[in-house]
C-alpha cells in the first residue's frame, strides 16, 4: 500500500531492458527527464545508456529486487516504464509492482503491432498489467496504441530518438559523401536470407555500380550470408562493422529490409525504404512512406530499379 505523499519534485523511476525501449527512452530521458530519473535496467539496454551518457543502475528482473526498488520511489508522480519484450520479465515485475504499490504506471509504446501480447494476451489475466497511461512517440504508434487499448488514456510524446538521429544523419550527409550504397537491414530469421538471394539475383544483373552494405542484427554472426554472397562475382558487397546505425545511413541511397525497426527510423529520416513482409501478414511498420513487397522477388525489383 502507497503511504507516501506524491510530489512532483521526486526522482521518477524508469525500467528499460531491451533495445528498442533503450534507445527511445534514454533520448527522452537525456533531452526531457534529464537528472530527474532514476534508471534501473539490465540487458542490452545498460550499453545503450553507458554509450549516451545516462547513469543507470543494473538490477535483477526478480519481482523481489523490483519491488524494493519501488519502494524507495513512493512519493514519485508515476513510473516510467518501457513496452514489455520477449527477451526478460522485467518491465512485467515493474508493471506489477508499481500497481501494487499504488503508483501510477506510463509505459513507453517503442512498438507499431501486437501490443496486447506484450502484456500476456489472450491470457485471462492479462488486462490486470496494463499501466495507467500509455505513451507513443510517433502518430502510427499513438493510433495502434488507442486501438488496441480502448480505455485507457495514450498520448503522443515525441520519440526524441527519432528526432536526434535525423538532426544527426542531415549533419554528416551534407558532407560531400557520395550515397550510392543499398544498406540491407538484416534481422534474424529465414526472411532476411530469402531476401538477400532475391537482391544478388537482380542487383548481379544491374547496369549500375552500387555496392550492397550488411548490417548485421547485434544478435547475429558475420559469417551468416558467406554462403549466399560467393554466389555473387559481380556486385560489391561491405559487411558493416559500424556500431552507429545513423553513419550507415548516412551512406545509403535506399534502405532494405524486412521487419526490423531499423526501417522505421530510416523512413523518418527521409530515406527510401523497402520492407518484404513474408507471408502476407499485416507489416509490423505501419509508415505509409514504406514500401511494403509481399515478395522478395518485388522488393529486389523495386531496389534494383530504384539505383539503374
Amino acid at each position: 500500500m502507497r503511504t507516501a505523499r506524491n510530489s512532483r519534485k521526486a526522482p521518477i523511476p524508469v525500467f528499460v531492458h531491451d533495445a528498442g525501449g533503450g534507445e527511445v527512452i534514454g533520448a527522452y530521458i537525456k533531452n526531457v527527464l534529464r537528472r530527474r530519473a532514476r534508471v534501473y535496467g539490465a540487458g542490452p539496454a545498460l550499453k545503450i545508456f553507458k554509450r549516451i551518457g545516462v547513469p543507470i543502475t543494473r538490477i535483477s528482473p526478480a519481482r523481489a529486487s523490483i519491488k524494493k526498488i519501488v519502494a524507495r520511489h513512493l512519493d514519485a508522480p508515476y513510473a516510467l516504464i518501457a513496452a514489455p519484450g520477449w527477451m526478460t520479465k522485467l518491465e512485467i515485475h515493474a508493471l506489477e509492482e508499481a500497481k501494487a504499490a499504488g503508483l501510477k504506471t506510463v509505459v513507453y509504446m517503442d512498438s507499431w503491432m501486437d501490443d496486447r501480447r506484450r502484456f500476456g494476451y489472450p491470457h485471462p489475466d492479462w488486462k490486470k498489467r496494463l499501466p495507467k497511461e500509455f505513451w507513443a512517440g510517433d502518430r502510427y504508434a499513438l493510433q495502434n496504441t488507442r486501438k488496441e487499448f480502448k480505455d485507457i488514456p495514450a498520448r503522443l510524446v515525441p520519440n526524441q530518438y527519432f528526432k536526434n538521429e535525423r538532426a544527426r544523419l542531415r549533419g554528416i550527409r551534407s558532407g560531400k559523401r557520395s550515397h550510392e550504397t543499398i544498406l540491407f537491414a538484416s534481422t534474424i530469421g529465414e526472411p532476411s536470407e530469402r531476401l538477400l538471394k532475391a537482391l544478388l539475383t537482380s542487383l548481379d544483373s544491374c547496369a549500375a555500380k552500387v555496392t550492397l552494405r550488411i548490417r548485421f542484427h547485434p544478435a547475429d554472426r558475420t559469417g551468416r550470408y558467406d554462403a549466399i554472397l560467393r554466389r555473387s562475382r559481380k556486385l560489391r558487397v561491405q559487411k558493416s562493422r559500424e556500431a552507429d546505425l545513423v553513419r550507415d545511413l548516412a551512406r545509403a541511397a535506399i534502405v532494405v529490409g524486412s521487419e526490423t525497426a531499423a526501417l522505421a527510423l530510416a523512413s523518418y529520416c527521409g530515406l527510401t525504404t523497402v520492407n518484404f513482409v513474408p507471408n502476407k501478414k499485416r507489416p509490423m511498420l505501419p509508415f505509409k512512406e514504406i514500401v511494403n513487397a509481399e515478395t522478395p522477388a518485388d522488393a529486389a525489383a523495386f531496389v534494383a530499379e530504384f539505383v539503374s
